[in-house]
C-alpha cells in the first residue's frame, strides 16, 4: 500500500467511467460500507473529494485497526473493479493542505466537517438514486451550507461579501465575459433568497438532516475561534473560502455554476439594488439559477407564532414539566421569537437553547435557555400576583417577559446583566412583546440591585458559583432564590430552590439537573482542565494545578472494564448519581468526550451524569452504561459500569464500582441541600457534605 508514512489517513483514488457513475456507486456501495465500518470501529472518519470521474476516498483507521482497515478498502474496490462498476482503483497519497485550511489546529476542525459534509451528501444521493426526492437541489444546497458556515463564524454582510468574491476569484475561466451583465433579477433575487436563509421548509433535505447544517454552523464558530485567539496561520475568511470551495466540490457543482454562484452572491451583497428582495418560484428561474421549490425558507403556509408557541408549550407539557396552570398559560402567551430577531420563526419555537452571544474564544457567553428549563425553573420559583422579582442575568429579556406575566400589574420585575449590549436586545424585546414596565438594569448580578428590595422572589439564570452576601440581603425572609448551583468545580450543578425559612438559613425545596453558561463578573469562578487526549478533557476541582499531573497519561493504559450488574431504565429517577459521589468524599471529576474519542472507543462516558468520573494521582474511572434490551424511546434499560484506564486502573475500577452497589441500595433521588451565611461556626451548620465558598456555606445530603 503506498502511503504517507506521516499521515494517519488511508487513501484510494478510485476511477469510473464518468462522474455520474462515480456518484451512484458511492452512494449504493461505498457509503453503506463506510457506514458500517465506522459503526464497528475499524474507522473513526472518512470522507471524499472529487477529481472528475476519479473519486479520492480517505479513511482514519481505528486505534491498532490499520490493517483491517487497509484489507476492507482492498476488497471493496477489488469487488468493485472485478464487477466492471469502477474502471480502476490505485492506493494514494493524503498530503492535508494544512495552509490553506488555517494551520494543524484547523485542519483538524476541516477533517471533521469533510466527514460530516461526505456523510450527508451519499445519503442524499442515494436518496436522488432511489428517487426519493423529485429532483435534485445540491445547488441550492451548496448556496445555503456555505452561508451557514460564514454566519457561524460571525462574518457581516459585507464580510461574507468578501468570502464570495475569493470564491469567484478562484474560478475567473468559467464564468462568462458578458458578466455581470446578463444576470437577471430574477436569478439575484434567487441567490438573495438562498444566501439569507436561516432555515428549510419540511421538504428540504437539510430539515430531515440537521446535523449537516449544524456541522457547517459548528466549523465557522470553531474556526473564528482560533482566529480570535491567533490560531489561524492564515486569514478567517481566505480559510472559509477554500472551504467553501472543497464544500462544493463533494456536493458536484460544476465549477461554472460555482463561479456563477459565487460571483453572483457577491453582487448580491455589494451591488444590490431595491426590488429583487422577493424570490420567484422555481418555474421562472432559469438555469443554472437555483430552484426554490423545496429548499427555500418559509411560505405563507408556514405556521403562525401562536401555532408554534402552543405546539411548544404542548410539548413541554407532554414531558411533564408544567405543575401549575399558570406557568403554562404565559408560555402560550409571551411570544418568544420578538426576543430573537434574525432566528428562524421555528428554531425560536424550537424546544432548545439558542446562543445569542460568543466569546472571543468561541465559548457561549448568553442564550436563551432551554423552553423546558425555563419552565421548570419558573414552577420551582412559584412567582404570585404582585410579587417583587429581582433576575440576574437578563438574557434576551424572555424569562423577565414571563415573570412579568406571572407577577402581574401589582408586581414587579427587575433584571441584570453585566454587559451593556445584552441589556439593550433585552430592552428592544421587552418594548417589542409590550413588557415596558420590566426595568432592565446594567452591573455586575453579584452586587443585585438592592434599590429595588427586598424581593419575595430572587432567580439566577446563570452558572454561579457561589450565594453572595448581596443576594441574601435583598432577598425577603419567607421570600424564595432559585439559583444553578455549581456545587463542585468540575461544573457539576444543580438548579436549587432555597427558602429563606430563618434569616441566617435557606433550605432546598427540589434540585434539577442543569447545565447554564457560567455567571460572570466578580464571582466568576474556573475549574480546572486537563487534555488527555486530542478531544478529551478531564474537567476537575480547583485543587492544586500539581495534583493530577501525571492523569494525562492515563488513557495510554489500556481500559479496565467493571460492569456491576446494576440496572437502570432511562425512565428511573437517578440523575442525582454524580453529585452522590461527591459527598462521598471520593475526588470527583467530569471526563468530556468529542466525536472523535467516542467513535474511536478511546473514551465512552455515559451521557446522563455528563461523564462522572473518580481519580486518583495516576489513574481515572468513569460511569458507563451498556444496553441490556432493544431501544424503547424513554425505557430502554442499562446496566451500569466502570471503565478505567491508568497504572491502578483495576484497584480504582472496583473501588467505585463498590461505592455504586452502596449507592444501589438506597438509589437516593431527592438531595437535601441547606445554604447559610459564610462565617457560620461548624456546630450551627445542618449536618451533610459541606461545601465552602466566599458567601455561604452548604450542606448536601443526598
Amino acid at each position: 500500500m503506498n502511503t504517507d508514512s506521516t499521515s494517519p489517513w488511508r487513501q484510494v483514488n478510485m476511477t469510473s467511467d464518468d462522474w455520474r457513475a462515480a456518484e451512484s456507486i458511492a452512494a449504493s456501495h461505498l457509503r453503506p460500507l463506510l457506514a458500517e465500518a465506522e459503526q464497528h470501529r475499524v474507522i473513526t472518519s472518512w470522507w471524499y473529494t472529487r477529481k472528475g470521474p476519479q473519486w479520492l476516498i480517505r479513511c482514519m483507521p481505528a486505534p491498532g485497526k490499520d490493517d483491517e482497515a487497509a484489507a476492507l478498502l482492498r476488497e471493496a474496490m477489488g469487488g468493485l473493479r472485478e464487477r466492471g462498476d469502477i474502471a480502476q482503483w490505485v492506493w494514494g497519497m493524503y498530503e492535508p493542505e494544512i495552509h490553506p485550511f488555517g494551520g494543524v489546529e484547523a485542519m483538524n476542525v476541516a477533517h471533521d466537517l469533510f466527514h460530516a459534509d461526505s456523510r450527508n451528501i451519499l445519503h442524499y444521493l442515494h436518496q436522488l438514486d432511489d428517487r426519493l426526492l423529485d429532483r435534485d437541489h445540491r445547488r441550492e444546497l451548496g448556496l445555503m451550507l456555505a452561508s451557514t458556515l460564514l454566519r457561524g463564524a460571525g462574518l457581516d454582510w459585507y464580510e461574507q461579501g468578501d468570502v464570495w468574491d475569493k470564491v469567484a476569484a478562484h474560478r475567473p475561466a468559467a464564468l462568462p465575459a458578458s458578466f455581470p451583465n446578463q444576470v437577471t433579477d430574477v436569478e439575484l433575487a434567487a441567490v438573495r433568497t438562498l444566501i439569507t436563509a436561516r432555515g428549510s421548509s419540511p421538504s428540504s433535505p437539510l430539515a430531515a438532516a440537521p446535523d449537516w447544517t449544524g456541522a457547517f454552523h459548528e466549523t465557522g464558530v470553531r474556526l473564528a475561534a482560533l482566529a480570535k485567539s491567533g490560531r489561524l496561520t492564515r486569514g478567517l475568511r481566505s480559510v472559509l473560502a477554500h472551504h467553501v470551495l472543497f464544500a462544493w466540490n463533494r456536493v458536484g457543482i460544476s465549477a461554472r455554476h460555482q463561479a456563477f454562484f459565487s460571483a453572483t452572491a457577491a453582487r448580491v451583497v455589494f451591488h444590490h439594488t431595491p426590488g429583487i428582495e422577493d424570490a420567484p418560484t422555481s418555474r421562472q428561474l432559469p438555469s443554472p439559477a437555483a430552484t426554490l421549490s423545496s429548499v427555500t425558507t418559509r411560505t405563507d403556509t408556514d405556521p403562525s407564532p401562536e401555532r408554534l408557541r402552543d405546539e411548544l408549550a404542548d410539548h413541554i407539557r407532554d414531558r411533564g414539566t408544567f405543575k401549575s396552570e399558570r406557568v403554562e398559560a404565559v408560555f402560550r402567551t409571551v411570544p418568544r421569537h420578538l426576543f430573537l430577531p434574525g432566528v428562524d420563526l421555528r428554531d425560536a419555537y424550537a424546544p432548545k437553547v439558542v446562543t445569542t452571544k460568543y466569546g472571543a474564544d468561541g465559548s457561549a457567553i448568553s442564550s436563551a435557555s432551554s423552553p423546558n428549563l425555563v419552565a421548570a425553573m419558573l414552577e420551582q420559583l412559584d412567582i404570585r400576583p404582585g410579587h417583587r422579582v429581582l433576575e440576574i442575568g437578563a438574557g434576551t429579556g424572555f424569562n423577565a417577559a414571563l415573570m412579568a406575566e406571572l407577577a402581574g400589574p401589582d408586581g414587579r420585575v427587575v433584571t441584570i446583566d453585566i454587559d451593556d449590549d445584552i441589556v439593550q436586545e433585552a430592552r428592544r424585546g421587552l418594548r417589542a412583546a409590550g413588557y415596558e414596565q420590566v426595568e432592565v438594569i446594567c452591573g455586575d448580578g453579584a452586587d443585585g440591585h438592592p434599590a429595588g428590595g427586598p424581593y419575595d422572589r430572587l432567580i439566577v439564570t446563570a452558572g454561579a458559583w457561589d450565594l453572595t452576601a448581596a443576594w441574601w440581603r435583598q432577598l425577603a425572609e419567607g421570600g424564595r432564590m432559585v439559583v444553578p448551583v455549581l456545587l463542585h468545580d468540575s461544573g457539576l450543578t444543580r438548579s436549587l430552590a432555597f427558602d429563606r425559612d430563618q434569616p441566617d438559613r435557606m433550605v432546598s425545596t427540589s434540585a434539577l439537573v442543569c447545565g447554564f453558561v457560567p455567571m460572570r463578573g466578580s464571582t466568576f469562578h474556573a475549574g480546572r482542565e486537563l487534555q488527555l487526549a486530542h478531544d478529551v478533557v478531564l474537567h476537575l476541582d480547583g485543587s492544586p494545578s500539581q495534583e493530577g499531573e501525571h492523569l494525562p497519561q492515563a488513557l495510554k493504559h489500556p481500559a479496565h472494564q467493571v460492569w456491576t450488574g446494576i440496572r437502570i431504565r432511562d425512565d428511573q429517577p437517578v440523575g442525582h448519581l454524580d453529585l452522590w459521589l461527591v459527598t462521598t468524599g471520593s475526588r470527583f471529576a467530569r471526563l468530556a468526550a468529542g466525536p472523535q474519542a467516542r467513535d474511536r472507543g478511546l473514551v465512552t462516558p455515559a451521557p446522563r451524569w455528563s461523564g462522572a468520573t473518580l481519580y486518583d494521582d495516576t489513574s481515572i474511572a468513569y460511569l458507563a452504561l451498556r444496553p441490556l434490551d432493544k431501544h424503547v424511546p424513554g425505557r430502554q434499560t442499562h446496566e451500569l459500569g466502570v471503565i478505567a484506564h491508568g497504572p491502578e486502573s483495576a484497584k480504582l475500577a472496583e473501588q467505585t464500582a463498590e461505592l455504586l452497589h452502596e449507592w444501589d441500595r438506597e438509589r437516593p433521588s431527592r438531595p437535601f441541600i441547606t445554604a447559610h451565611p459564610a462565617g457560620t461556626l461548624d456546630e450551627q451548620l445542618s449536618p451533610g457534605y459541606r461545601i465552602d465558598r466566599p458567601g455561604a456555606r452548604l450542606t448536601v445530603v443526598c
